[in-house]
């Protein structure tokens, strides 16, 4: 087990300070509700029953950027591609099949071979 060192300081009835190990965070609300921004800068909303210990705490905002998405997108779209040049697919389903395959084994299409007969 490690240490943790956790303060709160209220200024005044909706305004808390708080001091962690992690930095210094704040705090806005009211009993029942309130958003924390943490000292690593997330954003977190808190609603609770006062007087319980019962709450609910989730965090609030992207929950990825939007660079990262980006680079999923293309990391995916470029394995397609590569799998694409890499032998013969079904037109309609995508699944991989052999060159001298007449019909898909995983849907039942019948493949474009480019044969004229």
């Amino acid at each position: 087990m490690g240490f943790n060192f956790r303060k709160s300081i209220s200024l005044g009835k909706f305004f808390k300070i708080n001091l962690s190990k992690s930095g210094i965070g704040f705090s806005f609300g009211v009993p029942g509700f309130r958003i924390t921004k943490t000292a690593n800068g997330k954003l977190k909303k808190t609603i609770s029953v006062p007087g319980t210990g019962l709450s609910y705490t989730d965090d609030i905002g992207k929950k990825e950027t939007k660079s990262k998405e980006k680079a999923k997108k293309s990391t995916k779209s470029t394995a397609k591609s590569k799998k694409k040049t890499e032998g013969i697919y079904c037109q309609n389903c995508g699944e991989k099949v052999a060159k001298t395959a007449k019909f898909c084994k995983n849907c039942g299409t019948e493949l474009n071979t480019g044969d004229k007969n």
